[in-house]
């Protein structure tokens, strides 16, 4: 009887080579790295106490919140599937009254691979350390200048006063630095019950300072002579150890005796 065969050898020879694509295994490698990462995901939610892009329900959950996500970074794991690399989120973990937990560096080019002991190189972890954040804070009218008069386009300020409270409750004393280009134009203390008054603060200037991390009042003034022509008063929220950049838009007041 004659027999009839195929040699494969070619055909498996060309499924070798270094540009073959097998669908079938790519979307495998797609849901591993889906699985792996919703996992992953659900193990931060559970240990926040909330998902992604949601805030505390309730204020005294804020003040003690168990931390916040910090980003996403990529991990490569070695399987039996191959090696999948993966997104896995970063976070930060609060102590009970909202004090940062723990923080340590990062290690980057680390490959897990499955089955295989995997270690790391040796790390501090700091305990008990709040990192503050930088906040730099800008005046603005939208007139031409703060300070210039307003026959020349100018708002016509003469001083500014800034008070900064915590929305709990409480000043916060802070020294902000005044800053215009290279030129350093000195200080300003804040005193929330009797605000210095400091010559006009102009609209290229920044006001830089430190806070820790909360949720705050801001009130900004405006003065012409003893008026308080322009006001703003706002919102901040400041995270842990991060920076935030905010430029206050100053509105006429309807005083009496104040520029229309």
């Amino acid at each position: 009887m004659e027999k009839h065969s195929k040699d494969c050898s070619k055909a498996s020879s060309e499924f070798l080579e270094a540009g073959w694509f097998d669908p079938i295994e790519a979307a495998i490698r797609v849901r591993v790295r889906g699985f792996i990462e919703e996992l992953v995901d659900a193990e931060l939610n559970e240990a926040l106490g909330r998902s992604r892009y949601r805030r505390p329900v309730s204020a005294e959950v804020a003040g003690g919140s168990a931390g916040y996500r910090h980003g996403r970074r990529d991990r490569r794991l070695l399987g039996s599937f191959g090696p999948v690399t993966i997104s896995v989120p970063r976070a930060r973990l609060n102590e009970a009254n909202g004090t940062l937990l723990g923080t340590a560096p990062d290690q980057a080019g680390v490959t897990i691979v499955s089955g295989r002991l995997t270690t790391l190189a040796p790390i501090t972890f700091t305990f008990g350390v709040t990192p503050k954040s930088t906040l730099v804070l800008k005046l603005s009218t939208g007139m031409t200048t703060n300070c210039g008069p307003g026959s020349s386009g100018g708002a016509g300020i003469t001083g500014n006063t800034i008070s900064l409270a915590r929305v709990q409750g409480g000043c916060a004393p802070v020294v902000f630095t005044r800053q215009r280009g290279a030129e350093q134009r000195g200080t300003y203390q804040v005193n929330c019950s009797s605000p210095e008054i400091a010559p006009c603060i102009e609209k290229d200037e920044t006001l830089t300072t430190t806070l820790d991390r909360g949720s705050y009042i801001i009130r900004a003034r405006g003065k012409i002579g003893v008026l308080e022509c322009w006001v703003r008063d706002d919102t901040l929220d400041i995270p842990v150890g991060g920076a935030v950049t905010r430029t206050l838009g100053l509105q006429r007041a309807n005083a009496a005796g104040c520029p229309p």
